[in-house]
């Protein structure tokens, strides 16, 4: 129920999802700084960099050779 023990396979395709999501939103923050409209005011570069750092953290973390549940639960 709710947070309860899951299939790592989900837990790691959610967190790829929400990565390329914050990698295509800092890109199009380059590109489109007020998001054609959507914003009330335009993204800075230091706003772009942060989703392009966290899709990047994001998508290593979940991406990396060994990164499957190697400890164990007392």
């Amino acid at each position: 129920m709710g947070f309860g023990q899951r299939h790592e396979g989900v837990a790691r395709n959610v967190v790829i999802g929400l990565s390329v999501i914050y990698l295509l939103v800092g890109l199009l923050g380059f590109v489109l700084p007020d998001m054609a409209g959507l914003l009330p005011h335009e993204y800075s570069v230091a706003d772009n960099i942060i989703h392009l750092a966290l899709g990047a953290l994001g998508l290593f973390v979940a991406l990396a050779p060994g990164s499957g549940s190697t400890t164990s639960r007392a």
